[in-house]
């Protein structure tokens, strides 16, 4: 088996994309273009990364993004810089990956998960 038929591989097409967006029970939102560590990028990078992603879900997927998941989203993946880029592109909220509770004064773009298992 190729390794690009492999289950964990498989993607959705940008037709899946839009229906899932369309839909009352999703919200479709943007995770960078190569997966890099944003903090860890230069500020051009950094721009490119996520206008690549979001410009692809626009021009692809027929979507306006709001939301976005920071890779990897530990507390060093993400930072002051990172978030005031995706304010200046529309962006209201990002959840990181650090398991916890939200209450009603978190910030939304630290917003916790909870972990299930």
């Amino acid at each position: 088996m190729c390794i690009r038929d492999s289950p964990l591989d498989r993607k959705l097409t940008w037709a899946q994309v839009s229906e899932l967006a369309a839909g009352s029970s999703f919200s479709v939102g943007g995770h960078s273009h190569n997966h890099g560590i944003l903090s860890f990028l230069d500020d051009t990078a950094l721009e490119n990364e996520i206008d690549v992603s979001l410009t692809m879900l626009r021009e692809k997927g027929g979507i306006e993004i709001t939301h976005y998941s920071y890779p990897e989203a530990l507390a060093y993946c993400y930072d002051e810089r990172v978030i005031a880029v995706l304010k200046s592109r529309g962006i209201v909220c990002a959840p990181n990956a650090i398991d916890g509770e939200n209450l009603s004064e978190v910030d939304l773009f630290n917003l916790f998960r909870v972990t299930v298992v």
